[in-house]
């Protein structure tokens, strides 16, 4: 068993080696009472199919070619009440916290998203771009008051059903286990019906993908299920291997950190006290924040006195936090130093490592990005301001003797691209098929 499913291969956007093909996702007609389509209508084909523009780019020396006629909006289910989505248009099924696989036999791209608050649906789709036909291949999921289950894993069911195929879920995130909860406000009884709740969705379940060993072995115990560890990665076209960079002067040590903070859990006041602790040297320390709090990161750094040390700026974009990435000095990685936290890998790691800047890691010193930061010399987790403030020292004495901190090797990046990592997500796929043969 298995089928076409052993040849999915997950990407992060619905892109198909196809360039010079255009899908049209969005084309729809919307009035004040919602999109004007037919609710039920589950099939619409295409006036082209990927054959006929192929036959139209070679005769124009290639070009573009849309495949136009037929749309999502074709079989999107109509609208939905205010309760369930923000968006009632189906043009938000691919902008809200979607996915896609590519069947690359049948020429199939499959795709779903929302199932969270901006677009409430989670149906599952299909294009084939052989034949030209859309497909919505599962309904809305029921309204969230009357759902006992995680919608995505119930569509996910009745496409794996559909197919006869084994299911295998992702735990990019934590569910009941999830360090960033607060569950010293639920009531035990609340507890006990999450687990039960998770190990009843998890019961047709014949695979699991995780990012880390820790959660991976957690797993493992249990449910009994075989279980592979893929990490997010990074893209490397998003960060091309170049020497040019934008450093601060050689007197200074930029230290720069974008994302948010987490009150007790995401917490750079160590950093602050260490900053402190050197006296007139911490002076040459500058630490940018781009995306946090601007109010209760001032009121920390003032309470360590270092408020003249810090910059509060605001969010930037992807590409913008790449650029500042590339050009710091140093790459702050805060978490939160906690045993709940060992398996928790933020994506970021995987950022500053392809940024080839050296990193401070605030969090588990046992981690697992902690392992990965040191395993490759890419950086240190420390979290007594002591301690951090020799760090510093070091790395300010050694940018005043060299004018810039070197840039760290290219092999610190070796498989930690998401092609590499993801070439686990096929084979893994194919032995769970097999073993469900």
């Amino acid at each position: 068993m298995g089928g076409w499913l052993q040849r999915w291969m997950p990407v992060s956007a619905a892109i198909i080696p196809l360039v010079s093909v255009s899908l049209v996702f969005g084309a729809e007609n919307v009035s004040a009472d919602g999109p004007v389509i037919e609710p039920d209508r589950r099939v619409a084909t295409a006036s082209r199919t990927v054959f006929d523009c192929a036959d139209i780019l070679k005769k124009q020396s290639g070009g573009w070619c849309e495949l136009a006629g037929a749309s999502i909006a074709d079989v999107f289910p109509g609208t939905l009440t205010p309760s369930r989505t923000r968006a009632n248009r189906a043009s938000a099924v691919i902008d809200a916290w979607n996915g896609a696989a590519w069947d690359p036999d049948r020429m199939i791209l499959y795709f779903h998203g929302g199932s969270i608050s901006d677009y409430g649906g989670g149906e599952v789709y299909s294009f084939a771009l052989g034949t030209g036909q859309w497909r919505r291949l599962t309904g809305p999921v029921s309204e969230p008051a009357a759902s006992t289950g995680a919608p995505c894993k119930d569509n996910a069911l009745s496409l794996a059903r559909r197919a006869r195929a084994p299911l295998v879920v992702e735990y990019r995130d934590r569910y009941f286990e999830d360090p960033y909860h607060d569950f010293s406000r639920l009531q035990l009884l609340r507890k006990q019906v999450d687990r039960r709740l998770e190990n009843w969705w998890m019961k047709p379940v014949r695979g699991i993908i995780t990012v880390s060993d820790p959660w991976s072995e957690d797993y493992r115990t249990r449910f009994g299920l075989p279980v592979t560890v893929v990490y997010n990665g990074f893209d490397p076209d998003d960060f091309p291997v170049r020497d040019e960079r934008s450093f601060a002067p050689p007197e200074i040590l930029r230290i720069v950190y974008t994302g948010v903070l987490y009150s007790d859990r995401r917490d750079p006041s160590p950093l602050f006290a260490a900053i402190k602790l050197m006296g007139e040297a911490g002076n040459s320390i500058q630490v940018d924040f781009y995306g946090a709090d601007p109010v209760a990161l001032r009121r920390m750094a003032s309470d360590h006195g270092v408020l003249d040390r810090i910059t509060a700026n605001d969010r930037v974009s992807y590409r913008e936090s790449i650029d500042l990435q590339m050009n710091a000095d140093i790459l702050l990685l805060l978490q939160w130093n906690d045993p709940k936290e060992l398996g928790n890998v933020p994506g970021k790691v995987f950022e500053y490592v392809a940024a080839r800047r050296p990193v401070l890691g605030l969090g588990p010193p046992d981690g697992v990005p902690a392992r990965i930061l040191r395993e490759r010399g890419a950086g240190v987790v420390v979290n007594e301001p002591e301690a951090i403030a020799v760090q510093l020292a070091a790395w300010l004495a050694e940018k005043n003797e060299k004018g810039v901190l070197p840039l760290l090797p290219e092999t610190v990046r070796d498989g930690l691209s998401r092609s590499d990592q993801y070439a686990k997500v096929e084979a893994f796929l194919q032995e769970v098929a097999g073993n469900d043969s």
